[in-house]
């Protein structure tokens, strides 16, 4: 306490009477807000406002947020270096080792795929990076399409089927094992030299190019001094990890006339006028535990070797924190946000003994940027813009129904699909955007979600065991068949369940899809069925229109035919939307399978159930049953007679330039405009439409 108070003594700050508090500038100005971001932005403008105060500013963190206010605020850079580990050049040297193990973790694969700055041509990387965003793996039919296409398209000398065999073609070993450390370097030697040569033929420009060949080499040296001659995941994680840092990269060079900087208390030189102590907040920089002994320490003492201890160690950082208000002449600003980075933060431990030594007077140097009476006692020190108050707008409750000019003149679609004329029947401005505007979701470019993904997997599976006579085949020749499609299949197009971790999950899948196979195999057989096509193309008119779609499975008893549409879960959903008449998708199938003018059987069999769902159990004994009794053929041509009459309807609609947008909240509107004329049409939605693509567009 007593250095402090010598320390603010001799920075020459003392308590201002309240008389001279408007006369003269004040020597401490405590800057108190919320977040750090609201400060950076009122400091930036105090700054842009007061071109004589030239302060030096102290910034210990490697945030940018106060560089970029100060440039959006058009005053020069003032060059602070970034030091974060989460620099995108950075990644790289922590993604490489992925492509070394097996399984492939797919994660990582596709964060590298994603990264600005990689060693692979930036469209294959996104072209592949689509495919695995569907089927996760390496190597799936669609994978070796795409990739094949665009070599034959963009790679005539043959330069980027190399760099791609370099990381896909490669060797790899189970994680479980060990690699040989040769494999390693040469990773990290190859990231070197194409960094290297990156940052050459970029005229030397990009210093994170330079940043990242250094650090690879560096990889790549010591994985070729070590003397074993193979290494295993975790040692060569922990190599890596020791040598990357977050070295200082300067994003923005210094721009003329900018003001000057420190980044530690301890580094001033020398006296300064005034300056600004960025995010004066609580900083852990107390000293690691001893890891001396006294023996030890006696010992190199006797040596001539004396280390500091804790306690001195403890001061010498007091007095490099007290530095900026001993070398401080003039005004100190000290910037103490209450949170940092989104985290409650509390201030710097100097500010309590500014409190003792300042005393009531204290309240005189603090000023809370939101308060409005503190800007106008700071207003007397120093210029600032005002803050303006925008007007809350309430938001505007969405229309029933938009009109377009022409609709005639903007062309449709080729074709229709099943799922595309439902939503044309539900929520038409989806089916507007969609096959009008041609406005498709773009892909995020993120592993499909675990149950999007065992969906994929096990109707992947069925499509492949349904094409084998599995009328003949008994119970174990399934289950046997299931292990031997799946362990061809996951690491193809579901590698996240081969990870680490992920086996009683693995297990679990493999052994409800074998149980569902075998219950499958079972209705088909006790029936009398038999397979006659998986994946069967349906084409055909509807209302004069070409329509497209494809039946997971079409079954034949004699003259009898059935279809099935294979889902992972959803059982009472499924029978829902039997039971209310609303299963337009298999409806439509039932139309479009040949021969004309017979309405076979449908049904929706559920993988996570192992159960199928009928409107009757005429085809399937077995069958959960939907509606009971009901006759599917005449219950089938009222669906369609409905879906032809609904379809009329919208199309004259759209052709008079009427989008309609059918939400919760337009729901009723919509109701009361159509009174009398849905009676004989299918039955509208009360509720926003699932999975809406186009919402923000509302």
């Amino acid at each position: 306490m007593r250095r402090v108070l010598a320390a603010l003594e001799k920075s020459g700050c003392r308590v201002i009477p309240p008389s001279d508090t408007v006369k003269h500038n004040p020597k401490i100005v405590v800057l108190n807000c919320r977040r750090d971001s609201d400060a950076a932005v009122f400091l930036a403008q105090l700054l842009r406002e007061n071109q004589s105060f030239r302060p030096v500013i102290l910034t210990s963190g490697a945030s940018l947020m106060l560089e970029q206010c100060l440039t959006a605020e058009s005053m020069p850079a003032v060059g602070i270096p970034s030091a974060s580990l989460a620099r995108p050049s950075l990644q790289a040297l922590k993604l490489a080792p992925a492509f070394l193990w097996e399984p492939v973790d797919v994660f990582k694969v596709m964060e590298f795929l994603t990264l600005p700055v990689k060693p692979l041509n930036n469209e294959l990387a996104l072209e592949i990076a689509r495919v695995m965003a569907e089927k996760p793996g390496f190597f799936s039919a669609n994978w070796v399409a795409a990739v094949e296409g665009f070599f034959e398209k963009n790679d005539p000398d043959g330069k980027i089927r190399k760099q791609y065999n370099f990381w896909f073609r490669r060797p790899r070993f189970a994680a479980d094992r060990v690699a040989p450390a040769a494999d390693a370097e040469a990773v990290y030697a190859y990231l070197f030299d194409w960094a290297l040569g990156q940052y050459e033929d970029g005229g030397k420009s990009d210093s994170s190019l330079l940043l990242l060949a250094e650090q690879a080499g560096r990889i790549a040296e010591l994985l070729r001094a070590i003397p074993e001659q193979w290494i295993s995941y975790l040692e060569l994680e922990r190599i890596v990890r020791t040598i990357i840092e977050a070295a200082p990269l300067q994003i923005t060079p210094a721009e003329a006339g900018a003001l000057q900087f420190v980044r530690q208390p301890g580094a001033l030189a020398g006296e300064v006028e005034s300056l600004v102590w960025w995010n004066f907040v609580h900083n852990s920089d107390a000293p690691p535990p001893d890891k001396w002994r006294r023996g030890e320490r006696d010992w190199l003492a006797s040596k001539g070797v004396h280390l500091r201890t804790q306690r001195e160690i403890s001061r010498m950082n007091q007095i490099l924190n007290n530095k900026p208000l001993d070398y401080t002449t003039g005004t100190i600003v000290l910037v103490v946000p209450d949170q940092v980075d989104g985290t409650e933060t509390p201030p710097h431990l100097l500010l309590s003994d500014l409190k003792v030594r300042l005393g009531d007077e204290f309240d005189c140097c603090v000023f809370y940027t939101d308060n409005a009476a503190d800007r106008e006692r700071l207003r007397v020190f120093f210029g600032h813009p005002d803050r303006v108050q925008l007007p809350v707008r309430s938001p505007v409750r969405p229309h029933a129904q938009v009109y377009v000019n022409k609709p005639h003149l903007i062309p449709g679609a080729e074709y229709e699909t099943p799922t595309n004329l439902e939503w044309l029947f539900y929520y038409p401005h989806r089916w507007f955007f969609r096959q009008k505007l041609r406005l498709f979701p773009s892909s995020l470019l993120s592993v499909t979600g675990h149950t999007t993904l065992l969906g994929s997997l096990a109707h992947r599976i069925f499509e492949i065991l349904l094409e084998k006579a599995v009328n003949t085949m008994s119970r174990e020749e399934i289950f046997e068949f299931v292990d031997a499609i799946s362990a061809d299949l996951l690491p193809k197009e579901g590698a996240p369940l081969l990870l680490y971790g992920r086996e009683p999950e693995r297990n679990a899948f493999i052994r409800r899809v074998k149980n569902a196979a075998w219950n499958l195999v079972s209705i088909i057989r006790d029936n009398g069925w038999t397979v006659e096509a998986t994946e069967k193309k349906l084409e055909g008119k509807f209302c004069g229109i070409p329509v497209r779609g494809k039946a997971d499975l079409v079954l034949r008893r004699g003259d009898e035919l059935a279809i099935l549409d294979i889902k992972w879960s959803g059982t009472n959903r499924r029978k829902e939307l039997i039971r209310n008449e609303e299963d337009l998708q298999l409806v439509l199938y039932a139309h479009l399978l040949p021969p004309e003018n017979y309405w076979p059987h449908t049904a929706y069999f559920i993988l996570e159930d192992g159960k199928l769902v009928a409107r009757n159990n005429q085809a399937f004994k077995q069958a959960l049953q939907a509606s009971a009794g009901a006759d599917h053929a005449a219950v089938g041509t009222e669906i369609f007679e409905r879906m032809q009459r609904t379809y009329l309807w919208r199309m004259l609609q759209i052709s008079n330039g009427a989008i309609e947008i059918r939400t919760e909240r337009t729901a009723m509107e919509l109701e009361a405009l159509y009174e009398g004329h849905l009676v004989s049409l299918l039955e509208m939605k009360r509720e926003d439409a699932r999975y809406d693509d186009y919402r923000g567009l509302l």
